[in-house]
């Protein structure tokens, strides 16, 4: 397999690469996850091994608003919602008599 150098010009085409595969594997329904495990999934998408290009990915990707994060139990948790999408999960059950 071929993969593209690192450099200025394929940025853009590294952060649309992992888009599109976070939303062809509905990562949204993985909730939130520790960054360790977005970080291996790039590293497995790109091929690339350094963490400073793998940081910059993830950073992009969360600036633009693709994560939303969450501190649970004194570490932070990201989740790919490139949608908004609401989380069903959390609310609680109505009753209106």
């Amino acid at each position: 397999m071929v993969y593209l150098n690192y450099n200025k010009n394929n940025k853009e085409t590294y952060r649309r690469l992992c888009l599109t595969y976070f939303k062809s594997r509905n990562l949204y329904n993985m909730g939130f996850v520790r960054y360790s495990i977005i970080k291996n999934l790039i590293r497995y998408i790109t091929g690339i091994d350094d963490t400073n290009i793998i940081r910059y990915i993830f950073q992009s990707l969360y600036n633009e608003g693709s994560f939303k994060s969450q501190k649970i139990f004194n570490r932070i948790h990201y989740q790919f919602n490139p949608h908004d999408k609401v989380n069903n999960s959390d609310r609680g059950l109505m009753i209106f008599c």
